[in-house]
């Protein structure tokens, strides 16, 4: 797949369990990768502006929070639900670095770190939260976050909130699995709840799932690695 959107250059700054949050257990996403597939969702889109984000399956928020971090000035409002509560804590503590209270307690906590052990990765995060910080004090960045428990294959689940983009990295391989076998299929019927007409959703899955569900057409589909994106809109 040959990127289009996202320039090649260094993510150091961003790399799980250096400022960001690292959850045990939980699979981190590819920076620049995840902001391919979110500006290419936004030239589907058509406008880049106050953007409503969504991933029904975030995890531990780290796919969001990079998305957040490199596109800060078109996105206006993030929604992150998963059904695992253990997944859901280190995720908040990511997107907390959306604002400046969040960071300024991520520096404290490394310069303690520093102060005590003196290591080298310490001193490196401590320069990468200087990065971080001069993209959330932008004057042009202002996202409010929503994080919050939901099972998106449960028919009876009441979120309905209008969003724009949707993208999420669903589960698969050996970590992490659905609780259903159709799980793709029951997603993309559960979230129509919260699309409206021009509603963009990229999918993120393993050549093994398929995806039969026909009330959406595919923009896109491309493949990196194991991971195989579908770009789609509801017909």
């Amino acid at each position: 797949m040959k990127y289009r959107t996202s320039k090649v250059e260094s993510y150091d700054f961003l790399a799980a369990g250096s400022v960001l949050y690292s959850a045990p257990g939980i699979p981190n996403f590819p920076v620049r990768l995840g902001n391919e597939i979110f500006n290419r969702c936004l030239g589907h889109y058509g406008t880049g502006n106050s953007i409503r984000l969504y991933d029904p399956c975030c995890g531990g928020g780290y796919l969001l929070t990079t998305i957040a971090l490199l596109n800060g000035k078109s996105i206006s409002h993030i929604f992150a639900s998963d059904i695992d509560t253990r997944a859901l804590k280190w995720a908040r503590k990511n997107l907390s670095l959306l604002s400046m209270d969040g960071i300024n307690a991520r520096k404290r906590q490394l310069t303690e770190l520093f102060q005590t052990y003196g290591k080298d990765s310490h001193r490196s995060s401590l320069l990468h939260i200087e990065r971080l910080m001069s993209l959330v004090t932008d004057d042009d960045f202002d996202i409010s976050v929503e994080c919050f428990q939901y099972d998106i294959l449960n028919n009876s689940g009441s979120f309905t909130s209008e969003t724009d983009i949707i993208i999420t990295d669903v589960p698969y391989g050996n970590l992490v699995q659905w609780s259903q076998e159709s799980g793709i299929d029951k997603m993309l019927e559960q979230l129509k709840k919260t699309m409206h007409k021009d509603s963009i959703i990229a999918i993120i899955h393993d050549k093994y799932q398929k995806r039969t569900n026909q009330d959406y057409k595919r923009l896109e589909k491309f493949k990196v690695g194991k991971r195989v994106t579908e770009i789609l809109k509801l017909k």
